[in-house]
This record gives structure tokens, C-alpha cells and sequence, in this order.
């Protein structure tokens, strides 16, 4: 109700709330953890290149969606030296 009548400016309605206990039959607190580079390193595979040297594959971990529910890393890859950051 508070929210529904919540005004444009100004102070909204008082309303009364409470603390939910920890063990609480009609609750359940979902937690997500946050992964990073350190806790899920980035995963690449290697092909061969046919005049040596090799190419780097993998999912494209940085890709960043707003409806994504979990937070998702953010990885950058440094052109010049070949090597893959996090970067946020």
C-alpha cells in the first residue's frame, strides 16, 4: 500500500515492518556467489595455427546481459600482448 501511494516528492506513508529471523519455515535466502578470476579462472582452449603458433578459444565470459540474474565477470583481452585481464 506504502508503495502504491507513493508520492512524486516529499515524505511517503509510514508503514510498519519487521525483521525476519533466521530460521523461518515460509523464507528462503538465496545467496550468489560472485565469481571472479580467481575464484573461476577463465577456461581456454588452443588450436594449432597452421604456420605455427596457436589460437586461443573460449565462451566469451565479459558478455554482459541486462536481465542476466548472477553477476557475471568482466574480462578484457590486451590485443598487443595476447594476454586476458579482468577488467572491471
Amino acid at each position: 500500500m506504502a508503495l502504491r501511494s507513493r508520492p512524486i516528492e516529499g515524505m511517503g506513508s509510514r508503514f510498519a515492518a519487521f525483521v525476519i529471523p533466521h530460521i523461518c519455515d515460509t523464507v528462503t535466502v538465496e545467496t550468489k556467489r560472485i565469481r571472479t578470476s580467481a575464484t573461476d579462472p577463465l577456461r581456454i582452449a588452443t588450436i594449432d595455427a597452421p604456420n605455427g603458433g596457436a589460437i586461443g578459444i573460449t565462451f566469451a565470459p565479459g558478455k554482459r546481459q541486462p536481465t542476466t540474474p548472477e553477476p557475471r565477470p568482466c574480462v578484457a583481452m590486451d590485443r598487443a600482448s595476447g594476454s586476458v585481464s579482468e577488467s572491471c
